[in-house]
């Protein structure tokens, strides 16, 4: 409370923004923030993060103001120590990745304000893109074991030196010295990739070239295959666009949000756009530009509130995108996994939606069924499933003219000539 209560109102407003995506991290329930009442509650506040916390909220907080680059904030607090525990036997068996454990060994020796600095310097200064990673894991000895896995799997043959850069810039030259005797990584650090403006692009949908992808069908969900040339392309399915300097061959699958929602809930950020599985089978990608639904007119900051979801077997990584667009978030050299657009939960954006109106032919009298849901593929793949088991078709219509906010009242209005849904108030 003594250090919160100095800070202005922004810097309350990170606090507790950057608090949601650690509880997020550390599988802890969100902790929810009024911003409106934040100044006027925050003894209330400060109560329920020691109460939802417990023994944790030290750690916790801490690693906010690490992330908040506010290091004479934690000097203030209180000195914790890390508890210890044979990292060794907490290895799978079936790992037999060298540089995985070599890393492993190194961050046995860090605390956990080292570890959460280590973590910082990486996603910020040396990695290609600003990646936030956010592991599944409670267990901060697991956690380490998700960090070493990930930075091999992104970095690959760069990681131990990266390792070793990130080290000696945290007075950690002994750790340095034991990485680098074990280590056969390049003497030349890899150069760092140009600064990014993040500026909002304006859409030029005249220059994709419209792809149409072979679908097969594995275990009765539909594959969408590509196989392109150099050039730019946008998929007529997905809208997923892509640029290539070579022959590309790729697959991808439509996923359901049900399952994931919850723990979407807790980082503070909501889903922008349909969730894709993305497998590149030959060649290279340069640049990807995932579909979203959202509205920007209203959205401050654009590239900073946007940000790509990854999700595979280590945890949930949230990636900084390189470009906005009115239709689109874009990746410079993506990695791909199962990936998403998300944005910051707090506007309440205006959606782009598709009215899905369904009837049952020859029958005595009228019966519609009415769904307006956010322009997924997925989702609405999913309501054709539905309803055409029970013998409903598809009114063909266009789509509605203007974004509608999600999770209000609407109301459907038809003449015989035409049909509007307006809010209802």
């Amino acid at each position: 409370m003594e250090i919160l209560r100095h800070l202005s109102l922004m810097d309350l407003y990170r606090f507790f923004r950057l608090l949601q995506l650690t509880c997020f991290h550390r599988s802890i329930p969100g902790i929810q923030v009024d911003t409106l009442d934040m100044m006027d509650e925050l003894n209330q506040q400060v109560r329920l993060i020691v109460d939802r916390l417990g023994q944790k909220s030290l750690a916790v907080v801490r690693e906010v103001f690490i992330d908040m680059d506010r290091r004479d904030l934690v000097e203030k607090l209180p000195k914790t120590s890390l508890k210890s525990e044979d990292f060794a036997s907490r290895l799978p068996s079936e790992t037999n990745e060298a540089d995985v454990r070599k890393l492993l060994e190194v961050f046995m020796d860090l605390s956990d304000t080292q570890l959460e600095v280590f973590r910082r310097i990486l996603q910020r200064r040396v990695w290609k893109r600003d990646f936030k990673l956010l592991l599944r894991h409670q267990d901060e000895m697991t956690e380490r074991l998700n960090l070493a896995e990930v930075m091999v799997q992104l970095l690959q043959k760069q990681s131990l030196q990266v390792a070793m850069e990130i080290l000696q810039e945290i007075n950690r030259t002994d750790l340095q010295q034991k990485l680098s005797s074990s280590s056969s990584a390049p003497e030349k650090s890899p150069s760092e990739p140009p600064e990014k403006s993040g500026n909002v692009e304006q859409e030029e949908a005249s220059g994709w070239t419209k792809a149409e992808p072979t679908i097969t069908n594995e275990e009765e969900v539909p594959t969408y295959n590509f196989s392109s040339a150099a050039g730019q392309f946008e998929c007529s399915v997905s809208a997923l666009r892509w640029v290539c300097k070579d022959k590309v061959g790729f697959k991808f699958q439509f996923c359901s949000w049900q399952g994931n929602m919850e723990r979407m809930k807790t980082t503070g950020f909501t889903p922008a756009g349909p969730l894709l599985n993305i497998t590149v089978i030959s060649g290279k990608i340069n640049e990807v530009f995932l579909p979203h639904w959202i509205c920007i007119d209203e959205i401050p900051n654009l590239s900073e509130n946007f940000s790509v979801l990854h999700m595979n077997d280590c945890g949930d990584v949230l990636e900084k995108v390189s470009t906005v667009t009115a239709t689109h978030v874009g990746l410079m050299d993506p990695v791909f996994s199962t990936v998403a657009a998300l944005i910051y939960s707090i506007f309440g954006s205006k959606v782009n939606t598709k009215l899905l109106i369904y009837y049952q032919p020859l029958q005595p009298f009228l019966k519609l069924c009415v769904y307006l849901i956010p322009n997924d593929p997925a989702l609405q793949q999913s309501v054709d499933k539905e309803e055409s088991s029970s013998g409903f078709e598809l009114i063909k219509k266009p789509r509605p003219e203007r974004s509608l906010k999600m999770q209000k009242k609407f109301t459907l209005k038809a003449s015989l000539e035409t049909a509007e849904i307006n809010h209802r108030n």
